[in-house]
Parts: C-alpha cells; structure tokens; sequence
C-alpha cells in the first residue's frame, strides 16, 4: 500500500476459526509491528503511517497444518490521521501487546498482559471507543477466568457488556452475556447462569436470519453448549447430550475447532459419567487432536486429563497418570489454578484407584485449597467427597462422614444430585458397616431411584452393588447375587474394567457362600483374569505393588474355593491348583525386579530422563539425610513431619520418572513376566529328601498349609487367618520383652520381663500347635524353607517349640523359654517370599569368578556425632566418648533407629569393633577387609568395590520406615574428620542401584528383614533391595536386637561358615545353637532374631580355596615338626647302633 506520511489505515481481517498474525513492514523494510488474531472471529487492526512510500502487510498462520484456510483481508478506510487516532493507536498498541502477551502460554506472561489490557481499556473509554474497550475487558476476563480467579473473571465481563451495551454493539452484548453466565457456572450459581444464556437465545431468536450460517449461529453455540454444562454439573445427562451435540452441530457447519474440540470434551465428559467409556474415549481422542491444530494449550491440558480419566476406568493407571501429569504441567506453566486441582483431583483418583490412600489424600488436599481460593464451589463439592472417600478408606470414618456431609450440603445450595448421590451412597456404606443395615438399605433404594432417573450406569452399579454387599452381609447371599449380577450388567455397559472384576468378584463370593462352587469358580478364575491384565498396564513398580495389594483379596478367595473342592474331590488336582494360585499371588513385583535386574534397562534410554533421576536421587538422598538430623537432635522441631511429606512427594515424582525409564527402555519392552512355580517345578528346585518347603496362606474363614518335599506333596487347612496373627503377635511381643523402654527403671523392666518368662512357654507352643501339629511326621530333621504369610513374617520359625516334643509343664514358667526345645536344634530354617523366587534367584545367578583373596569386606562402628571421641577436639568434637553405662547389661545399647523418635540420637555400638575383628580372626589372613569408623561410609559402598567380595557385611544401625520403604536404610558415618557433616545414610534406591556379585549380605542390625507388609507381596525393604542389587541370600534381623548379644551371634556364626566351611544356613542353625546354650544368652531374644532369606545352598568358601587352605596348614606343620622328627629319629638311630658289633 503506498500511503503518505500521517494518513490511517483501518483494516479488517475475516480469518474464521484460523490463528494468525499480520506483521506490517515501512517502507525500508523494517518491522513496525504485528497483530495476532486467534479463536474464531474477525481481526480488526488500525496504523499511521510514520514516512511516505509502500507499507507491507504480511499475513501469516501461526498454525503447522497443511490444509489451506480462506482469510480475506479488507483495507476499510484510508484518510488523514488526528490527535484523536493517535489515542487510540496508543491504546491499541496497548492491546497489541496483550495478546503478544497472552501467546505465551505462561503465567508471568499472563499477569503483565492483563496490565496491558486494563491500560488499553481506560484509554479506548477515554476517547469513546467502547467496542475496543469491551474486547480489551472480554480479554482481562478470559485471562482471569484461565488463572481459576472467576469472581474477577465475572467482575471483567460484567464491565464488558456495561460497554458493548453503552455503544450498541450487540455482537459484543452476546459475547459478554454468554461470558458472565460462564463466570457463574464456575461459582456454583447455576441458576443465574442460565438466565444469561436464555437471554442470549431469546436475543438471537428475535434477529435471526436462516438463510446462512452467520456470527449469530456463534454465539447460539456458545449459549448452547454453556447450558449443557449447567446441566451436566446439575446431573441431566440427557439435557446435556442434547445441548452439547447442538452446539458441535453448529460449530462443525461454521467451522469453529476450538468451539468443536470443547463440544467433544464435554460429550466425553457426559458419556464417561454416564458410563459409555468407548464413546467418552472417542470424544476425548478427538479433543485432542483438534486442539492440538489451534494450539490451545488449556484446552489442550484439559482434555489430556480427560483421556486420563478414561484411562482409570478401564484399569489403565499408568496411562492415566501419564496424561495427568502431561496436563498438570501444562495447567501450572499457564497459571491455570482450576485445571491445576482438575489434574490434581485426576491424580489424587489414580492413585486411591492404585491403593495409596495417603498420596491420593495429598493431591486432593491441594486441590481443595486451589478450589476454595477460586470460589468455586461445584469443584470444591466433589473434592469433598473424594476426601471423605480416602479417610473411609484409611479407618477415619468420623473425618469421613463430615467431608460426605460437607459435600452434600453444598450439592444441596447447587442443585447437583449426581454429586449428592454418590455422597449419599457413601454415608450409607458407613452406617451399614456400624450395624445399621436397614437405615443403609433403604438409603441405597433411595440414590437408586435417582441414578436411574438421570441414567448413570456407574452410579447405578454402585448402587446395586452396595444393595447386594447389605444382603449378603446378612446371610442372604442368594438374595446379594441377584443385585450383584444386575450391577456386573451396567459395569459392562460402562465399559469399567475394574468395576466389573469387582463385580465378578462380588458374585463369586456370593456363589461361594451359596454352595454354587463350579459356577464360583468359573468368575474368580475371570475375575482374575482381568485383574492380572490391569495389573501389567501400570509400569510403576510401586503402584503396580499397591494395586495387588489392593486386589489381593480375589486370590484369597480364589484359593479357599480350591481348597474346599479338594475336599470334595480329593483326587481332582485342586490343592495343587490351590498352591500354583498362592504362589501366582506372593511377591510379584520381587520376582519382576529379580528378572530385569540384569537388563540394564537404562540402555538407549533419553539422557535428560537419566539425569532428572539422578537429580531426584540426590535431592532424596539430601532430604532423608536432613531427615535424621532433625531425629537426631536434641530438640526435636515440628520441622520433621514436614520433611517426610516433602520426601514423600520427592518419592512420587521419582517413582513416575521410573515408570517413565521402563517405557522408554527397549530392553525393558523385551522382557517376559516371570510366571510362578508349578508344583512340578518347585519339586526340582528343593532337590533330596532333606528340605520341606512349608506355605502358608492365612484367610478370613480358615487359612491354608501346604508342605512340599521333592518327592511329596501335601494340604492342609488351619485355623482363621485373625487367630493365627493374634497368636504370632503375642508370640513376638513375649520375644522383645527384652528390649529396653524409654525411661524405664531396671526394677520395671526386670518385674516386666519375668512376667512374659512366665507366659512364653504357653504362647509359644500354642502357636506351634496351630501351624505344625498336621506336619509333626513330615518335620524329622529337614531343613525348613518357610514361605509366611501376614503376622508369621515377623517370627522366627526356629525359636517356635518342637511340637514333636511335649511342652515344658506349668509349674515353672521362669525357665520356660530355655526349655521349650525350639526347632533350631534339629532344623535350619530359612525363609522365602516364595518358592518362584528361590527358582529366579538360581537361575540368575552371577557367574562372575570372584577373587580368592576377597572372602568378606565388614563395615563397622561408623561414625554418628561430633561428640564421638574419634573426632578431634580442636574441630569441635569432645575427648569424652565413653561408652560406659551404669545400666545393667541387658538394658544396654541396641542397634536401630527403626523406632527412632525425635531428640533420640544415634549411638555408637562399640561391640561392632569387636564384631569385625572376630570376622577377622575366623578367616585366612588377607582376605577380609575391615572399614572402621570415618572410612565406613556412603561413598565408598556406592562407588567402591565391596561388591567384589563374597560376603558384605554391615554392622551398623539400621533404620526401617514401614510405611514409605523407600525411606529405609543403612546408617553409615555421618561426620568426617573435622566434625563436618557427611550423607552417611545408604538409602534404599542407592542399594537398588549396587551391582553385587556377593554370595550373602548380613545385615547385622536392628529390624533389617522389616519392612513395610504389603498383601501378596509380603515386608518390602531392605532385604529386596539387595537380592535385587545380586546378593543371592541375606541375613537380617526381625527386631531391635542387642549389641553385644549380636556380635557373639556375628562371630560363631563366621566361625561355623568360614572356619568349618559350613552353609549360611547351616551355619546360623549352629551359632544360633550355640548361643542357646549360654546361661547369658539362652532366651530366644538374643539369638533368634536373625534369619536367612533366600539361597541356602553351598559354601562361601569354594572347595579349592578350602583345599589350598588345608594344604596349606599341612604343610606348615609339617616345616614345625620335621626338625623334632629327625632329631628323635637319629637319637633313635645312635641307640640301635649302640648296641649292635661294627
């Protein structure tokens, strides 16, 4: 355009739904500036120019597709600029700039640009321009209403339509209508909302032209679909489904891909809450792919979230954690405050989904926070009720019921039903299970009704479900079935693969207790067919373990089925079925760590990804670290309780990167699930008649044992699952008698451990009894691999009473402990997750040679505080670091900080000095390496060889965190030389990461073989940790066990193993023995704690090294005695001569 110097160019761009920018160029070619047009409309642009000569306009799509869109530019009027234009093309540069600004997706960006809308706004009213000043306040407003600030966001519409209608601009009128009804929506008051969009309707009805699609039809969509939300949000599916398709129908005609992707996201929404998942999946997929043409990135994130939902339902929860986190990120770098507790609340029903209660309970605590910032109460009404959910779920029904109460009062004020049903049904549940069944009943009946009305499929499963549970509760199972199998009908309908295994393993129950045993047996076996699909989908490894945790229930019962059938038909092979089932639901997720601990799955995987968990694991490492020292000081801050929560949330974050590692990793991808032992199998593996494998399964009704040798097979059913824990409880709390109370006199402590001398032998026997007396014949002298289950994990086998041998008399209690004959005198036991990990621990053994001269590398005696007298004075430290104590012995120090509470502090264990030199002495000189004090510390097992030797062995303290594992550790030397602060805390992810050859880990100290218990996969920490690290058996201890106590144990134990060169778990059966034998350390407290899991065969030392080291003796014997030799044989040799002629 050749223009002349000060004349105005007003210009308008009909773009339809395309983004784009028109860049104008002077004269020389120098960029003057740009406006961008985005979403559907009309850009309307003004300039003067600043010299004579020919000005470009240059048009430009911001968009990477490659279908061609119609844009037609129109020059509307050319004339002599005034000082009144140059106002407004200040204020327009204003506006301009706003939306550069609001391109960038970015908060920051987002806060600075509503300054250059509010400026634009005052200067276009200053000069009456008031169509402009309406766009500018529609532009604040929607960058409120992005940041979840709605009652700003209203404030900004609301001035809006005052200026459309002040200059008569009714296109502007209908925009800001429809946006101040939205701006309700959002605060909960629904009614007013439609009362601005029937006015938009009635508005268009009056003007309306048919014979062609116009800007009219726009705005009739907008109102369209904004009223399908009112009546989604109120629970009128069919309202909403009609609404919603209206306004596509429209949008797909003009075209407008933004308003048609949030049509789509809407129907999706409609169709997943009222259970139709393929066509929720379908409309979310086609969200997604038309935003991501336009470049929304809030829609872009909502929609991911949506998917994600999806996802959930059908039992996919690593893909719905993927898609949530993928929109949380894009909802946070926008500012988007009400996405963000969207994808917090998605995040939070994946992981309560995956049983993680208190992680779940985080991210909707976060999302309530955001909410109620907001004002929005629809939001808040539901994040309510998903608390109320978790606190049920957690025993907290008194929290529980007042967020249900919460919930409904404000569905109430709103009028959303649906909402107030689910809530209803939940306060139901929760009076049924306090007895009140028929108040609960008719509660159900009633939600029923409504779920029915509005055509919820998955409420009206829940609602048949809940009905079914209050009759077979009752004793009416048959009654139960019927609403079962009409719930299983809409769960299928709905597409909700997890709800119909639920289903499936309801009415399997109910089939059960009705004695329909074939037809019971035909749903679990598809009940668990369905949970073993879901459970592969999901890649983290923890959550994989807290979904079958969750689930683990179905094995159970699919276990009882079998074996009550094998009564039946003992012939028929169910018991066998029966344990291949047991075995199928014990310790998975150890038996698919042991199979991909050799991949190296970190291989061609993106180096970014590598270094943010590198990252992770340091600052993991730096928070657990900090963590201790809070423990460990003098004055315990509240401070201490926020650290975990932070590490927790630390935890999360690493564990998706982790998940995210497997995903990427093709090695990972080649890797087969290792399938559990058959009967068969396990038969090969125990080799010889001398080993009896014995697995438990505890039950509701009855619990199971099966005893397995290679050559026989047998079943056998045993008292309910409570009593045998009960008993197993009473039996552990009687053996740690001994352990010392805070602030405990000796004479309380003494009178307390007499009183449990008394009861042992009582306990101790009647649990032997309930676990052994069907097997008396078949114990003999075998060796015992025990495969434990629930409370059992947390007892040593070898301290129970022969039950072969008849229990000490009641007449003296006090001595009872010492004369019980426990089974350690004619058993080694040892204890397995399972049988399958036995097999898997053999198959991947490590045939790397290790030298002969690296038998075993002891670190003990680490260093804990600057008051230890190892540390220089003149650092800091003190000369006084006596150990001493004026306690009685056996009130003296004991290695762990498992139950470490705040202001208690780490104590040094001298007897862990004395520990490693009887290591020392039990092996051949040079081939143990003993690391003391300051060198005892993190790095140098991190980095350093020590997975070069055969045995490694910790004597330290221990800390064991039985409700996040990954907090566990091994406490090595926290201060340096100089006093400074040092990470000594080997945490579990850094002994995940160890590549050990080792033969045998011990880790003597306390609670070692502890952990958290997880159903189905049994006490997860320390001990899988190393097995997966490549140590092929580990001694630990079950309790917080005695120094002193410990390193007696320590050195019988190395004699018997390296001197004779007997077996681990021979050699444990023989020092164990031998302390028994000792008045000092007869009762079962101090020897029996330790325990050996996993391989038990062969000798650490190799037999030539055993050879080399006998010939070796032999010959220095005979160098000692060949001089005394001949010396009396020539004496010999002069008296023969003596007495014979020459």
């Amino acid at each position: 355009m050749s223009l002349h110097a000060g004349q105005l160019v007003r210009t308008l761009v009909t773009k339809g739904d395309l983004d784009i920018a028109v860049t104008l160029f002077s004269p020389d070619g120098r960029r003057l500036d740009e406006f961008t047009g985005r979403g559907y409309g009309t850009l309307s642009f003004m300039f003067i120019a600043e010299s004579s000569g020919a000005y470009n306009l240059e048009v430009k799509s911001f968009e990477n597709d490659a279908v061609e869109r119609p844009v037609a530019l129109e020059i509307v009027e050319v004339r002599s600029a005034n000082v009144r234009d140059r106002l407004e093309e200040s204020a327009q540069s204003s506006f301009v700039e706003a939306e550069r600004l609001r391109g960038d997706w970015q908060e920051n960006s987002l806060r600075e640009a509503l300054e250059k809308y509010a400026a634009a706004w005052k200067r276009w009213r200053a000069i009456s321009r008031l169509r402009e000043a309406s766009a500018a306040m529609e532009g604040s407003g929607d960058i409120y209403f992005t940041l979840g600030e709605y009652q700003r966001a209203l404030d900004s519409f609301q001035l809006a339509l005052n200026a459309s209608r002040a200059g008569g601009d009714q296109s502007g009128e209908l925009l800001a209508l429809n946006n101040v009804g939205y701006a309700y929506v959002y605060l909960g008051e629904n009614q007013k909302a439609i009362r601005y969009f029937e006015t938009v309707l009635s508005t268009l009805r009056q003007r309306r032209r048919r014979s062609a699609v116009n800007e009219a039809d726009w705005y009739e969509a907008h109102a369209l679909n904004n009223i399908g939300e009112v009546n989604y949000a109120l629970g009128d599916f069919r309202g909403a489904l009609n609404n919603f398709n209206r306004a596509l129908a429209i949008w797909s005609q003009i075209p407008d891909r933004r308003g048609q992707a949030l049509a789509h996201l809407n129907l999706g929404y409609t169709y997943s809450d009222s259970g139709d998942l393929p066509k929720a999946l379908d409309h979310f997929g086609q969200t997604l792919t038309l935003v991501r043409t336009v470049a929304d990135r809030r829609l872009e994130a909502l929609s991911l979230t949506a998917l994600g939902t999806v996802h959930a339902f059908l039992g996919e929860q690593q893909k719905a954690l993927d898609n949530h986190g993928e929109a949380l990120a894009l909802f946070r770098a926008i500012g988007d405050r009400q996405g963000t507790g969207v994808a917090l609340n998605s995040i939070g029903q994946a992981y309560e989904d995956l049983n993680e209660p208190q992680v779940a309970l985080d991210n909707y605590l976060l999302a309530l926070n955001y909410y109620q910032k907001n004002g929005n109460r629809d939001s808040e009404s539901v994040t309510r009720y998903y608390i109320g959910r978790v606190y049920h779920t957690l025993g907290d029904d008194e929290n529980a019921l007042a967020y249900y109460e919460q919930t409904i009062r404000l569905c109430r004020e709103m009028g959303k039903r649906r909402a107030e049903g689910y809530a209803l049904v939940n306060v139901a549940t929760i009076h049924g299970l306090h007895g009140d069944r028929q108040k609960a009943l008719a509660q159900y009946n009633k939600v029923l009704k409504l779920f029915q009305e509005i055509a919820d499929r998955r409420g009206q499963a829940l609602a048949l479900n809940s009905i079914g549970y209050i009759h077979q509760a009752a004793g009416d199972a048959r009654r139960a079935l019927i609403f079962y199998k009409r719930a299983l009908l809409f769960s299928r309908a709905a597409g909700d693969r997890s709800g119909e295994a639920s289903m499936l393993y309801n009415i399997a129950r109910a089939e059960h207790s009705s004695g329909l045993l074939q037809e019971a047996l035909a749903d679990i076996e598809e009940t668990i067919r369905i949970t073993e699909s879901l459970r592969i989908m999901v890649t983290n490894q923890e959550l994989r373990t807290s979904y079958f945790a969750a689930v683990h229930e179905r094995y159970d019962v699919y276990v009882d089925l079998l074996m009550q059938m094998h009564k039946q038909r003992p012939d028929a092979g169910f018991a066998t079925a029966a344990l291949n089932v047991s075995e199928r639901a014990r310790a998975r997720s150890l038996l698919e760590l042991l199979n991909e601990a050799h991949a190296d799955i970190r291989q061609a995987v993106d180096p970014a990804l590598l270094e943010r968990e590198r990252s992770l694991q340091e600052m993991l490492a730096a928070k657990a670290q900090y963590q201790i020292r809070l423990l460990n000081a003098n004055n315990p801050t509240p401070e201490a309780s926020e650290v975990e929560e932070e590490i927790r949330q630390l935890t999360s974050v690493y564990q998706e990167v982790e998940a995210r590692i497997k995903q990427q990793s093709p090695r990972y991808a080649t890797l087969t699930q290792p399938l559990p032992l058959s009967l068969n199998d396990i038969q090969a593996e125990l080799q010889g008649d001398d080993t009896l494998l014995l697995e438990f399964m505890l039950g509701d009704e009855r619990s199971y044992l099966w005893a397995v040798t290679s050559t026989s097979f047998d079943s056998y059913e045993l008292p309910k699952g409570a009593d045998i824990e009960q008993a197993a409880r009473d039996f552990y709390s009687l053996l740690t008698a001994r352990q010392p109370k805070p602030d405990e006199t000796y004479a309380d402590y003494k009178a307390r451990v007499d009183a449990s001398d008394r009861e042992y032998g009582q306990i101790a026997s009647k649990l032997s009894q309930m676990l052994f007396s069907q097997v008396i014949a078949q114990l003999s002298s075998r060796r015992l691999l025990i495969v434990a289950d629930g409370a059992l994990q947390y007892i040593p086998f070898d301290a129970l009473p022969d039950p072969s041998i008849p229990s000490v008399s009641s007449e003296n209690r006090a001595s009872a402990e010492a004369d019980q004959n426990p089974l350690i005198f004619r058993h080694e036991v040892v204890n397995l997750p399972s049988a399958s990990t036995l097999a898997l621990l053999r198959q991947t053994r490590n045939h790397v040679e290790l030298p002969s001269d690296r038998v075993a590398v002891v670190l003990a005696d680490p260093v804990f505080g600057k008051n230890d007298p190892r540390v220089s004075s003149k650092f800091g430290g003190t000369t006084d670091g006596s150990s001493d104590s004026a306690e009685p012995a056996e009130m003296v120090a004991a290695r762990g900080g498992a139950g470490l509470r705040e202001g208690e502090s780490f104590a040094r264990l001298p007897a862990t000095l004395e520990e490693a030199e009887a290591i020392r002495a039990a092996t051949a000189n040079g081939t143990v390496k003993i690391v003391t004090g300051f060198e005892a510390k993190r790095d140098l097992v991190i980095k350093g060889d020590l997975g070069q030797y055969r045995i490694l062995h910790f004597a330290t303290h221990g800390l064991v965190n039985s409700v996040h594992p990954e907090l566990s550790g091994i406490l090595l030397s926290t201060i340096d030389e100089r006093g400074g602060l040092e990470n000594g805390f080997l945490q579990l992810h850094d002994i995940y990461n160890l590549n050990l050859s080792s033969q045998l880990v011990v880790l003597s100290a306390c609670n070692t073989a502890l952990g958290k218990q997880i159903k189905g996969e049994g006490l997860i920490g320390l001990t899988q940790g190393f097995m997966y690290a490549g140590a092929k058996s580990v001694v630990a201890s079950l309790w917080k066990v005695d120094d002193e106590a410990t390193a007696q144990l320590m050195r019988y134990f190395y004699e018997a193993m390296l001197s004779e060169g007997l077996p681990p778990s021979t050699a444990l059966k023989k020092a164990k023995v031998k302390m028994l034998s000792q008045k000092r350390w007869r009762a079962p407290y101090y020897w029996a704690a330790f325990t050996l899991q996993g391989e038990y065969r062969g000798s650490i030392i190799p037999m030539h090294a055993t050879r080399r080291n006998t010939a070796g003796l032999v010959m220095l014997v005979l160098i000692f005695a060949l001089p005394v030799v001949v010396f009396y044989a020539l004496r010999r040799w002069s008296s023969i001569l003596g007495r014979q002629r020459i």
